[in-house]
């Protein structure tokens, strides 16, 4: 096969990337198509900001990632400063690390300190890549 000197990259419906080549210069249109998994993508769906919460709280996300193993990991803050681009770091604390991929995660907030200020992250790990979601309000845990 020749060089490519069209490289055409299309994002498809269900995390697919096709990676083809239109052109190799000599007019015989496309030559090579390649499908692979666009990146893996995670989003948190509970806890709600600007609720209330006591004693077990679920913890749910969901995932596009059915491809391989996946672990995920668990944080959370009271740190006052959320989504300040110019602020220090938020203090992230683990509650739960290397979890299966099972899209709930329980957790006992017993011995939390009260605080209307927490957040959740989740953080989905992959042998490719590690990306995560936040929610953007925080909750109240009494």
């Amino acid at each position: 096969m020749k060089a490519c000197s069209i490289l055409l990259v299309a994002a498809i419906m269900g995390g697919l990337l096709t990676a083809g080549c239109l052109s190799d210069g000599t007019g015989n249109g496309q030559h090579e198509i390649k499908k692979g998994l666009a990146q893996s993508k995670i989003r948190l769906l509970s806890p709600v900001g600007g609720k209330n919460f006591s004693g077990v709280v679920e913890i749910r996300w969901q995932t596009n990632d059915t491809t391989g193993p996946a672990k995920v990991d668990i944080y959370y803050t009271t740190d006052p400063k959320p989504f300040c681009p110019a602020c220090p770091p938020q203090e992230w604390h683990a509650l739960a690390t290397g979890l299966e991929n099972t899209g709930v995660y329980e957790w006992n907030t017993a011995g939390q300190a009260p605080s209307d200020l927490y957040m959740i992250k989740v953080k989905l790990i992959t042998d490719n890549y590690v990306v995560e979601d936040t929610i953007e309000d925080a909750f109240s845990i009494a």
